[in-house]
């Protein structure tokens, strides 16, 4: 039997996005920047997106994301997972 290590809310899923090719190019010049991948670059400002609506998003996100939270360490938010 395989035991998970990490909660449900915070595994890694596959979403596919349309968007105008600008923001792609964009995405991919900071990823280069950055030196990290797209989904690198997606889950920094997506998390900076979490981080500024936290209340809001933790009482409307399903699957006891009230247990979630997090803070902004040098720019960057740090997820924690409390049991």
């Amino acid at each position: 039997m395989r035991t998970a290590i990490l909660p449900q809310a915070i595994r890694c899923a596959e979403l596919r996005v349309r968007l105008p090719r600008h923001h792609i190019d964009m995405l991919m010049y900071r990823a280069d920047q950055q030196e990290t991948t797209v989904s690198g670059v997606l889950e920094r400002e997506l998390d900076g997106i979490a981080s500024a609506h936290m209340e809001e998003l933790s009482a409307a996100l399903p699957g006891s994301p009230r247990r979630w939270r997090g803070r902004v360490i040098d720019g960057n938010f740090i997820r924690r997972w409390r049991r």
